[in-house]
């Protein structure tokens, strides 16, 4: 593994057709699973701005996730989620049946608690909200740390996968040594992985001068460190 520059060949190396082809696919691909990253992918938000949202009347549609049975004691921890405009938000609060203090809604140690059933709060604040129930069930991993369903993860390993056998199959890759891209494919994915395909080689885009310094791959490590490498996927299971 080198780790700082080296000097790339006299005439950079073309990928052949197959794998040009395949390349160009890969970064379509990319690009549709960052959009459906952006379109499917749950936000992070707050209780207080869902209960905002059911207030002003933006909110018509609210999925309660989880949950207490009826008529069973204890708590429980509820997953919220609901649409504004294009964006698909996420809560979770602690369903808890009796309520101590009588209180509908109180905080308790930076967790939002709320006196069992949470729908039947949900249609007190917006009584035409619609209240869907559903088991948990894996949501998938976190792209950019935004949750996506399953679907899309799987969708997210099998670019991944293609893209390494694309890196594994790429004659001289451009610009980096192949040490190089194999760490730089996990800097900020996918945008890693793109600039592989685009500017690696693969796609035989925007060829370097011949004799053009590559970047070594010790150096492509660092970048790694600082830039903000994901796991596989750039993301963790939820």
């Amino acid at each position: 593994m080198s780790s700082g520059t080296t000097v790339g060949p006299a005439t950079p190396a073309t990928a052949r057709p197959a794998v040009r082809v395949v390349a160009w696919a890969l970064v379509v691909l990319w690009l549709a699973v960052s959009a459906a990253a952006v379109l499917t992918g749950a936000r992070s938000s707050t209780y207080d701005d869902l209960e905002r949202a059911l207030r002003d009347g933006t909110v018509t549609e609210v999925a309660v996730v989880g949950g207490l049975t009826v008529g069973v004691r204890g708590r429980a921890t509820v997953r919220l989620e609901w649409r504004e405009g294009w964006l698909l938000r996420r809560a979770s609060v602690e369903e808890r049946a009796p309520a101590r203090d009588g209180a509908d809604v109180r905080r308790a140690r930076g967790t939002t608690v709320v006196a069992a059933p949470v729908a039947d709060r949900l249609r007190e604040l917006q009584p035409g909200v619609e209240v869907e129930h559903r088991d948990f069930a894996p949501s998938g991993l976190s792209v950019w740390g935004i949750p996506v369903p399953v679907w899309l993860s799987w969708t997210f390993l099998v670019a991944t996968a293609g893209t390494l056998a694309v890196l594994a199959a790429t004659p001289g890759p451009w610009r980096a040594t192949r040490w190089a891209w194999f760490w730089l494919l996990w800097t900020l994915p996918p945008l890693g992985l793109l600039a592989f395909l685009l500017l690696g080689g693969p796609s035989g885009l925007a060829a370097p001068a011949p004799g053009a310094r590559r970047l070594g791959g010790g150096w492509a490590f660092v970048l790694l460190l600082v830039l903000g490498g994901g796991t596989v996927l750039g993301g963790t299971f939820v």
